[in-house]
């Protein structure tokens, strides 16, 4: 998400895949929120785009 809340990336992992790479080279620079979700859990990351 970006600092608005609007979804800019959306992506899911199949069972049992522990790693994701997201693609970054398409964002702009700026602050984005990476929301994680697991069994009901969910968990936020802050993420930080500068080139």
């Amino acid at each position: 998400m970006d600092v608005t809340g609007k979804v800019v990336v959306s992506s899911s992992v199949s069972d049992g895949e522990k790693t994701m790479t997201i693609e970054t080279s398409n964002l702009p620079n700026g602050i984005y929120m990476i929301q994680l979700k697991n069994n009901g859990a969910v968990a936020h990351k802050k993420l930080i785009v500068s080139k």
